[in-house]
């Protein structure tokens, strides 16, 4: 299908919702006991309290659970649920969309920090939009070196050609849009929120930036993690990429991924590896050249055919993700009245 024919049709976005439409805020975590503290504590300061929050746990083997639980008595709405059926953070965000009751769906990461507007900022936005995404900072949470030449993308939205994306961590749906393009992707080697943002523009949606909502990101900047999470990103990024080809996204020439690794044994990133900050950014390379270089090779010789990337991963096809659903009825059933409400946030677990 050629590339000109699946140009969306200019965004018409819906009708402006009711102030009372309910907000759910869906974190999910996996072993972060370290930060997962500053995380809900820049909720807790939050000018709109107005909100449900869902911790969805993919299987964490540290204290996350039992820290995720203490905070339950300080939010007027709080669930933490069990999402360690499937790996990966795309599965514990659509769990915990399957488990939240709102019409307004942010998502927030479980290392990161909002500022105090956030939740009401982004809430705002999609009452009049259907898909929007938070500004972004690295320079609070990340010691100066290591972002140096990489402050944060603040309210710029990042694309590829005119094909908008931005992290999973900074966006906000509405719920009847999330559901018609299928959700997150959990299929491995997926970035999912590069694959949801191009499926939410191939429905028609313009991602729009909310300035007011800052997300506070917290980079790994350990050598050993800092290249494993480039790796793992060039190669999910690259294989997310070719998947949209033939919907038209433009391609990156092959060539690119070698002039990068020759650009690693130049005189000047050789020199920089004695500073801190330029080992840092050399390995954050590296570990993208290498995951993009060897997906390359490996499509070539494997000669993968891709086929066209929407539809994904539907909620409806996903067996997984049922008893999130029933765990949603469930709620829904018993918050007819505050007291069986407050009688729910005092389990120790929400199993699904």
């Amino acid at each position: 299908m050629a590339a000109e024919s699946m140009t969306p049709e200019p965004n018409v976005d819906a009708e402006p919702l009711a102030a009372s439409v309910p907000v759910s805020v869906i974190v999910p975590m996996r072993n972060v006991e370290a930060t997962l503290a500053e995380t809900l504590d820049s909720l807790l300061r939050q000018t709109a309290q107005d909100f449900e929050l869902i911790v969805s746990d993919n299987g964490s083997s540290d204290r996350s659970v039992e820290i995720a639980q203490s905070y339950r008595p300080r939010f007027s709405d709080m669930r933490v649920i069990d999402a360690s059926i499937a790996p990966g953070s795309g599965f514990a965000r659509r769990a915990g969309v399957e488990a939240a009751r709102g019409e307004i769906l942010i998502f927030i990461d479980s290392d990161d920090v909002v500022n105090e507007v956030y939740v009401e900022a982004m809430a705002a936005a999609l009452r009049q939009r259907t898909f929007v995404h938070a500004a972004q900072d690295m320079t609070l949470l990340n010691p100066k070196w290591a972002v140096a030449r990489n402050p944060g993308r603040g309210s710029r939205t990042e694309t590829v050609g005119d094909w908008k994306f931005a992290g999973s961590a900074t966006l906000g749906v509405r719920r009847e849009e999330y559901d018609r393009v299928g959700g997150f992707c959990t299929e491995p080697e997926i970035a999912e929120d590069n694959d949801f943002c191009f499926r939410m523009r191939h429905a028609g949606h313009d991602l729009q930036v909310v300035p007011d909502a800052i997300v506070h990101v917290r980079q790994k900047f350990d050598l050993r993690s800092a290249f494993a999470q480039s790796r793992y990103y060039g190669r999910c990024h690259a294989h997310t990429n070719r998947l949209w080809r033939p919907m038209g996204l433009p391609a990156e020439s092959e060539w690119t991924v070698v002039r990068r690794g020759f650009d690693l044994l130049t005189f000047r990133h050789l020199m920089g590896l004695r500073t801190a900050e330029g080992r840092y950014w050399s390995v954050r390379e590296l570990g993208v050249v290498v995951a993009r270089g060897w997906g390359n090779i490996k499509d070539v010789v494997t000669r993968r055919k891709f086929r066209p990337a929407v539809g994904l991963g539907r909620p409806s096809q996903d067996p997984f993700l049922e008893p999130f659903r029933r765990l949603r009825g469930e709620q829904e059933r018993t918050s007819v009245t505050t007291d069986t409400a407050r009688s729910r946030h005092a389990t120790p677990l929400d199993q699904p």
